[in-house]
């Protein structure tokens, strides 16, 4: 099987959640979703934006007591990010609706249950979402137990969004499992 046929049996069974797919097929598959995506969502990236800071800062001397204020403008670099519209939320959804299928059949090849691809993908998104609501509605009730809310999220948000992700791409590199297993025949085994 060659790139062509990969990306033609990716596309064919974008909504076969069943069955298995060999690397090969996968990560061409994988690649070129992953290029088209990040070239329909160039118009929503923003790069090296900056942004102005602007704030009075207070110091006190030591030995005379003299308060000085300074007025203070700074510029921070902003990293890449996405700006959130209909469109291009659209985008990213069907980015993973399209992966969707072939992630779950690649967990099936390397001998994992499909709901580990949901599970990776998902939480970040899904913790975001649930962090995102949480915080508005605690901030009234508890204004300084908010920032001690963040503080703590940041750690499994960070698990969720960089690690689990990360350890799937690990998981998915590995060989197919040799043989017919209960998701189905090897892909490299059946003959094209």
């Amino acid at each position: 099987m060659g790139p062509r046929e990969a990306i033609i049996s990716g596309f064919s069974n974008v909504l076969q959640f069943s069955g298995r797919t060999s690397p090969f097929e996968f990560w061409w598959f994988f690649g070129l979703v992953s290029l088209v995506a990040f070239i329909l969502l160039l118009p929503w990236l923003e790069f090296f934006e900056v942004d102005t800071l602007g704030y009075t800062r207070i110091s006190q001397s030591f030995v005379s007591g003299e308060i000085d204020q300074t007025f203070v403008v700074e510029q921070r670099w902003r990293p890449a990010s996405l700006i959130y519209t209909p469109v291009s939320l659209l985008i990213v959804v069907a980015f993973f609706a399209t992966l969707a299928s072939a992630v779950a059949r690649r967990c099936h090849d390397v001998g994992a249950s499909g709901w580990f691809a949901v599970a990776m993908f998902g939480s970040g998104p899904i913790l975001v979402l649930l962090l995102g609501l949480a915080i508005p509605m605690l901030f009234p009730l508890a204004p300084k137990l908010t920032g001690l809310l963040i503080a703590f999220s940041t750690i499994p948000l960070l698990i969720c969004q960089w690690v689990l992700p990360l350890a799937g791409l690990i998981r998915r590199s590995r060989p197919s499992e040799e043989g017919t297993t209960e998701f189905g025949p090897n892909p490299n085994e059946v003959p094209s």
